[in-house]
């Protein structure tokens, strides 16, 4: 009687067993869609940030070129609006 429960118990181990390494994998691949969807969603955020920096430093350059022109112009020095640096 005693190996049958044995049998028995030992089948149903080897049951749950199978059951929970086919949710591990599931549940790993899931995991891993997910770190690479989240990735490319990344590496697009930080495309958008680059860029907007980019259009963001040309629009100060712009925006301050008449009145360093004038700055210029007056004090008869070159000033680099880039890197925020004067030349005599």
């Amino acid at each position: 009687m005693s190996s049958r429960l044995f049998t028995d118990v030992k089948r149903f181990m080897d049951y749950i067993q199978k059951r929970s390494y086919a949710l591990q994998f599931i549940n790993t691949i899931i995991l891993i869609a997910i770190c690479f969807y989240f990735g490319y969603k990344n590496h697009i955020l930080e495309t958008k940030i680059d860029n907007l920096e980019k259009s963001i430093s040309k629009k100060v350059d712009h925006r301050y070129f008449n009145m360093t022109r004038s700055l210029e112009d007056i004090h008869n020095v070159r000033i680099d609006t880039l890197n925020g640096s004067k030349r005599p």
